[in-house]
């Protein structure tokens, strides 16, 4: 990244990771920390347990043609525990907060 190092107090990266390539993440990763000075956010999805993201990204293919899914598809979604343990490795702290969907209308 043309940015001299921790040249901004935060780095958002937002829908991102899920487009870097698996082998290619950490040195990503390494990008973002370098040029914070206090944190770096991560706002993208996530491979969730239970879910069939390849089935699910692929009926988006289907029916709409979703260029972003296919890249989706390609490199994979990413896992919470990789960031976790790239985080634990060089010592910085790794705060996961899940989105929460809400299913049903708020009533008023």
């Amino acid at each position: 990244m043309p940015f001299e190092d921790k040249s901004f107090d935060v780095v958002v990266s937002c829908h991102v990771l899920e487009h870097i390539p698996v082998e290619d993440r950490d040195v990503f990763l390494e990008q973002l920390c370098a040029k914070a000075k206090k944190s770096v956010v991560l706002l993208n999805p996530f491979q969730v347990e239970g879910v069939n993201e390849v089935e699910r990204l692929q009926l988006h293919i289907d029916i709409i043609g979703a260029w972003w899914a296919k890249e989706h598809l390609e490199c994979s979604l990413p896992l919470v525990e990789d960031v976790e343990k790239f985080s634990k490795q060089r010592g910085y702290k790794c705060e996961v907060k899940p989105h929460k969907r809400q299913l049903k209308p708020p009533t008023t």
